[in-house]
């Protein structure tokens, strides 16, 4: 009877651990319904943290798009004394160019000289002030020769967000995404900074819009992912639909 005791004892205790085990949440959004998923804290995080920076960050990337527009233009011909009007201007020096088209249109790259020649704009370029007074193509005349430098700028931007996505979002799993978001805001707030006063410099403005690229997915993303991972099943579906809809 001490035998079969002894056997059958191991067996009662793994039953009742199997009892405790199964009566305890095993599930995180079971466990998270328990702390609590749709508390202050969740609503904090979405509409003061989230929804600031949905709002702010586009408005910052599409002012990229703002900057680097290329006005119209043409060459600077000094010696208009007579106070002549624009038009009147261009058909005395500038010559027609139909390359961008059927019709034709005032060169915008070229000039007359005083002996009737065409050559380049040497004295400069004039700009449509209509729609903006400056832009960076018009302050550093990335314009004729130079004018794939805007497009090139936006390129390397949507190359950085390639890159930024794939690194970054891996190491804000591995390493955290609070620390990973707060690295983006530092690296999008000083780059943004510094790439105003860089512009001179087309290889270093090129870099700052890389970098500043590389920022934006995580930036963009890791505050939503936040705000999800901490609360239910159906408050997800809300955070999502108040991220798209800014």
């Amino acid at each position: 009877m001490t035998v079969e005791n002894s056997g059958k004892e191991p067996e009662v205790k793994e039953h009742h651990q199997e009892e405790t085990i199964d009566n305890h949440p095993d599930e995180f959004d079971e466990i998270l319904q328990l702390a609590g998923s749709q508390g202050k804290y969740q609503k904090i995080l979405v509409f003061l943290v989230l929804g600031p920076i949905i709002m702010v960050q586009p408005i910052l990337t599409l002012n990229a798009l703002f900057m680097l527009y290329e006005p119209d233009h043409w060459c600077y011909v000094p010696g208009n004394r007579n106070g002549a009007d624009i038009d009147t201007w261009k058909k005395l020096t500038l010559p027609e160019d139909i390359s961008g088209g059927n019709e034709a249109r005032f060169s915008r790259c070229q000039m007359f000289t005083n002996d009737g020649n065409i050559t380049t704009c040497s004295n400069g370029w004039e700009y449509d002030k209509t729609d903006y007074d400056l832009t960076i193509p018009s302050q550093y005349n990335w314009v004729c020769e130079k004018e794939h430098y805007a497009t090139d700028a936006l390129t390397l931007y949507a190359v950085g967000n390639c890159v930024g996505a794939l690194i970054f979002g891996w190491a804000s799993d591995k390493y955290g995404r609070r620390p990973l978001f707060f690295l983006m805001v530092f690296i999008n707030t000083f780059f943004r900074a510094v790439s105003l006063f860089v512009p001179y410099c087309f290889i270093g403005f090129l870099t700052t819009q890389f970098i500043i690229g590389t920022a934006f997915p995580v930036l963009y993303i890791t505050p939503c992912m936040i705000a999800a991972e901490i609360s239910d099943k159906e408050y997800r579906a809300i955070i999502y639909s108040f991220a798209w809809a800014l």
